[in-house]
């Protein structure tokens, strides 16, 4: 049976975590300072792409 180091789990659970925040304040920081044409087209590619 695998044992799990639960101080490292919170460490990556604490990493993975700040890391989705910075990603939703970089993401919201480009919506602010580049145009809803830019960046539509942008989300509009990820969209697509999960589509197909």
């Amino acid at each position: 049976m695998k044992k799990f180091d639960l101080k490292e789990l919170e460490r990556e659970k604490e990493i993975n975590h700040q890391d989705r925040l910075n990603f939703v304040k970089f993401w919201a920081n480009y919506v602010k300072t580049h145009s809803d044409k830019e960046w539509s087209k942008q989300q509009n590619v990820v969209i697509d792409s999960q589509l197909s």
